[in-house]
């Protein structure tokens, strides 16, 4: 496998990571060198040289299921990096033709209209399909009473920003970089509609309502809709988390916790919208329940390891 490719960031010239190992892939910063060829060449021709082992089967950590994430989050580049970012896109381009998916992040500040249509035509050049990321923005994405309430408990937390992420699916894509237990969380009522339980439990995990119900001990128990998860939770379907209890006033709704996850030092949740991810430490999160005053639990939710 290819040994990773890093070059330390300059005043005018950008840091670049390629880490096939670890799934990253960036180039970050201001992009303008005074010998653009003595920067730009090594980086062309590193990833020449990865994608002939993907396409060989060299490599085989890549595939329709675990496709390559490249990231460009450049504040600025000039004329002639631009056409060194053209090879990089034409290289990775051949990538997608041997089955191996490509998913480009094109960041950019949201008052920076140049950078966001430079990003447009190479993407048009490359022929490839860009995900465009505003970032920079002063304020986070997500519950501004959260980050409140976070902040006033001194719990840390690791800020990530992605596209909207409606399923554990799509959320793979952008966590893999994340070092941290994922988590599925799943809204239920009772056949009563009288108490509603947050499940949450390993991303991976399927869960057979049947079963669950045994588990439980709450009798038969059936999905939330949507007009319950934003009473209750005052959120919206996708962006299930546990940081919606800071919504619920009255303390209303159970938490059951997989008891897998007490392996787990860090966990990962959305900050009430489903743009964004947090991942704070097992143990605030206990603090954070303890604050909101739901109960919650840990249970065992499956037998298999």
């Amino acid at each position: 496998m290819m040994n990773k490719l890093h070059i330390s960031p300059g005043s005018v010239s950008p840091e670049i990571l390629f880490s096939p190992g670890e799934n990253i892939f960036f180039i970050k910063g201001i992009s303008a060198p005074e010998d653009v060829r003595n920067l730009y060449y090594p980086v062309v021709e590193w990833l020449k040289a990865f994608a002939g082992e993907v396409e060989d089967g060299s490599c085989t950590l890549f595939g329709k299921k675990n496709p390559v994430i490249f990231r460009i989050e450049l504040e600025y580049f000039n004329s002639s990096s631009a056409k060194f970012l053209y090879d990089i896109f034409f290289t990775l381009k051949k990538l997608t033709s041997s089955g191996v998916p490509v998913i480009v992040e094109w960041c950019y500040d949201e008052e920076d209209v140049d950078m966001i249509e430079a990003g447009e035509d190479i993407a048009q050049l490359a022929e490839m399909d860009f995900k465009f990321i505003p970032v920079g923005s002063s304020q986070p994405r997500g519950q501004k009473e959260l980050y409140e309430l976070l902040n006033s408990l001194s719990i840390r937390y690791e800020y990530h920003e992605h596209p909207p992420l409606a399923t554990i699916g799509e959320a793979l894509l952008y966590w893999n970089n994340i070092n941290a237990g994922k988590c599925k969380n799943i809204f239920f009522r009772n056949h009563k509609g009288d108490r509603h339980y947050l499940v949450i439990l390993e991303h991976l995990r399927a869960l057979d309502i049947h079963d669950l119900e045994k588990r439980l001990r709450q009798g038969k128990l059936t999905f939330a809709s949507d007009t319950r998860l934003k009473k209750y939770l005052g959120i919206e379907p996708g962006s299930v988390s546990p940081f919606g209890l800071i919504n619920d006033h009255e303390h209303h709704v159970h938490v059951f916790i997989d008891e897998k996850l007490k392996s787990s030092d860090r966990l990962t949740f959305h900050p009430n919208v489903n743009t964004a991810s947090l991942v704070i430490s097992r143990d605030d999160l206990i603090r954070f329940f303890e604050h909101t005053g739901n109960s919650f639990e840990f249970i065992k939710l499956y037998d298999q390891d």
